[in-house]
């Protein structure tokens, strides 16, 4: 139960591709590396000039699946956290007090109650 849990907690910091790297991190990799690329154009000529464009295209390339990937895993995986909510949601009554304080303290950052109002800070 709570396993299911800590991978919509994962999900939702956005580390995909196999949990080795964040597709922010990666874009933002792919951005420095064409600035670094660009910056050397004035000076390049011939060979140079070539392999910095084939370089860029590439990276251009990586950078547009990889923007697609995210469209596409960001559906994807929202689809699947509502499916995941809606069956938790049905066995809640036939969870354990444990397993239910669990998943509270994964959903749930702060609760502040005052002067008869309750506050709640949600994780998600």
């Amino acid at each position: 139960m709570m396993e299911i849990f800590q991978n919509y907690a994962r999900c939702k910091r956005g580390f995909y591709m196999g949990g080795r790297i964040p597709y922010g991190y990666r874009l933002t990799q792919i951005e420095e590396e064409i600035e670094v690329l660009l910056s050397k154009v004035s000076g390049a000529i011939g060979v140079l000039m070539k392999y910095i464009d084939e370089k860029i295209s590439e990276l251009d390339t990586e950078r547009k699946a990889l923007q697609k990937e995210i469209v596409t895993a960001n559906v994807t995986d929202t689809e699947g956290r509502l499916k995941q909510i809606i069956n938790h949601v049905k066995a809640w009554e036939t969870l354990s007090f444990e397993d239910r304080q669990a998943v509270v303290d994964t959903l749930i950052k702060v609760i502040r109650i005052a002067d008869g109002n309750i506050e709640i800070t949600w994780n998600i």
